[in-house]
């Protein structure tokens, strides 16, 4: 009676638990089972212990996903990130290289029409001599 396991436990109960180990004990009313109150156990674990190991499993689960949430945020991020230096180097370079292109053009062209209206201008001033 002062172990709560076994005044749970009906005596139909207890003595199919240990006919099979065949230590029944017949001197009491209950037929109480001599074996130990471990072997009652056995095969299922406590139900604290299902519990805990419940709120593990969950806890590994969520930190798991979290982690991965985690990492691929910070992946898109990095990308974006990598993606808009991209962007930024391009943008940079064609309007720097742009600007060196247009103003070789621009000077070349000078150069050009100097040279034509001073080839222009000799050949006036050459015309005009006659």
């Amino acid at each position: 009676m002062g172990d709560p396991l076994r005044s749970r436990l009906s005596s139909s109960s207890l003595s199919s638990l240990c006919s099979s180990s065949s230590l029944l004990s017949s001197s009491s009313s209950l037929s109480v089972c001599m074996c130990d109150l471990a072997a009652l156990n056995h095969g299922r674990p406590p139900q604290k212990q299902v519990v805990i190991v419940l709120v593990v499993v969950v806890v590994f689960v969520v930190v798991v996903v979290v982690v991965v949430v985690v990492v691929v945020v910070v992946f898109v991020i990095c990308c974006m990130f990598v993606v808009v230096v991209i962007i930024v180097v391009v943008v940079f370079l064609v309007v720097v290289v742009g600007t060196i292109i247009v103003v070789v053009v621009v000077w070349g062209l000078r150069r050009l029409l100097e040279s034509f209206l001073m080839a222009l201008g000799e050949s006036e001033s050459q015309f005009l001599s006659f």
